[in-house]
């Protein structure tokens, strides 16, 4: 019998992200009125966040199921239309990505500060990782 192949489902998996409302986004310009274009700079800043987030969880996930081909897709995902020879490494391609990911968390009141956001990034990749060691039948 075929074993299925290992697959993330971001149902699982609760991203920082989800628990921003718009009462949330209030609270970051209490003496302001938030205007419909500030709103939508706003949804277009948090769903790039989301895109993180799930790219560093696959990253977690297809990292512990060792599939390199997938590894690649994530980097290159994220690296976008760079030129052959703009093209960084793929550690310092994901590093970025936590990078944006860590000061948007800040910016949005997500977390408290460096240590924090950085905890919370690394915990997006922790629970794609979890989530392929429980397919694989792997203890952590």
């Amino acid at each position: 019998m075929t074993k299925a192949k290992p697959t993330i489902n971001y149902d699982e998996i609760e991203f920082p992200t989800d628990n921003i409302t718009i009462k949330h986004l209030r609270s970051l310009k209490p003496r302001d009125d938030i205007l419909c274009h500030d709103l939508e700079q706003k949804a277009c800043e948090i769903g790039e966040m989301q895109v993180h987030e799930k790219d560093l969880a696959l990253l977690g996930f297809v990292t512990e199921v060792g599939d390199p081909k997938q590894i690649a897709r994530v980097v290159q995902e994220q690296t976008g239309d760079f030129l052959d020879d703009e093209v960084p490494t793929p550690e310092a391609v994901l590093q970025e990505c936590r990078n944006i990911l860590a000061k948007k968390y800040i910016e949005f009141g997500i977390a408290d500060g460096p240590e924090t956001a950085k905890m919370l990034v690394a915990k997006m990749e922790a629970m794609g990782a979890e989530q392929a060691r429980k397919q694989l039948g792997r203890r952590h």
